[in-house]
């Protein structure tokens, strides 16, 4: 029983280290409020958390997008701010 708990911790620490934040740089194609899809000029889709308030976000606006991947591997946004 000591043992199984002990591989249970280890493999949700394992999990924990898993989960981390990307960024990525680039230039809106395109915005989808229905979707709170974000589309990049290189293809790179990012689906915008509901928290975050993307009606103002326009096409050739370049952004930073801080990411992370949920277990469908989409990236989902957890902040996006406009360059300059």
């Amino acid at each position: 029983m000591t043992k199984a708990l002990i591989v249970a911790a280890a493999l949700f620490v394992a999990t924990l280290g898993s989960v981390s934040a990307a960024e990525v740089v680039g230039v809106i194609q395109d915005v989808d409020p229905a979707t709170r899809q974000v589309k990049l000029e290189d293809g790179t889709i990012i689906l915008a958390s509901a928290s975050l308030a993307i009606e103002t976000l326009r096409p050739g606006q370049e952004v930073i997008v801080t990411f992370e991947e949920n277990a469908a591997g989409e990236k989902v946004a957890t902040q996006i701010q406009l360059t300059q």
